[in-house]
């Protein structure tokens, strides 16, 4: 996933704001993983994601 998302960046950026987009979607879901102790979901790692917590309460229910 991570690495089509990076293709797709870099034919339209250079490669380090690509490299930013991609390492800020990891954190994202890294941070869920630790604090929400949730398995990978790949809503949350999803560009343009901001409000994982209220994807998480729907996904818990």
């Amino acid at each position: 996933m991570y690495a089509a998302r990076y293709r797709h960046l870099t034919s339209r950026v250079t490669p380090t704001p690509a490299q930013t987009a991609v390492a800020g979607a990891i954190l994202r879901q890294l941070y869920a993983v630790v604090t929400q102790q949730r398995a990978w979901d790949p809503t949350i790692a999803a560009p343009g994601t901001t409000s994982w917590k209220a994807i998480s309460a729907t996904t818990a229910a």
